[in-house]
């Protein structure tokens, strides 16, 4: 079975026939809470609403702004967030490294979380939660 992709405004979302969902962010990407919560309500939609494992690509991104980090921790019933059984976030130097850290940082998350520069170690990683 061949990789279902989605795109999305953010970026691109990879379902792997495993059940692995990879969002990939569009390359100079600013996140903002205009998108962070909607690109998490459209993969909680893909996973018809069930809990998934998910590797967050974030190489490429710009930046993101306090309040669409907080979107990312927000612990409410109806969070997106909560659809998440683990998340491996995978980085490089540089900032996508300092918005790792700020993203796993701010409080305990709210499911495993953990950064990963090698996308193979982060997929294996992921099997776990399925």
């Amino acid at each position: 079975m061949d990789n279902r992709i989605v795109e999305i405004p953010t970026g691109r979302v990879e379902i792997l026939p495993s059940g692995i969902f990879i969002f990939r962010v569009r390359k100079g990407l600013y996140m903002e809470p205009k998108y962070a919560l909607p690109m998490l309500e459209r993969v909680s939609q893909l996973a018809n609403h069930q809990k998934i494992p998910m590797l967050m690509d974030i190489r490429h991104m710009k930046g993101a702004s306090k309040e669409s980090i907080a979107d990312f921790k927000n612990n409410s019933e109806r969070s997106p967030v909560r659809l998440l059984k683990g998340a491996a976030v995978l980085i490089n130097s540089g900032i996508s490294r300092v918005l790792g850290n700020i993203m796993l940082g701010i409080r305990k998350p709210l499911f495993p979380a953990k950064l990963f520069t090698k996308e193979e170690d982060a997929l294996e990683w992921l099997e776990q939660f399925l």
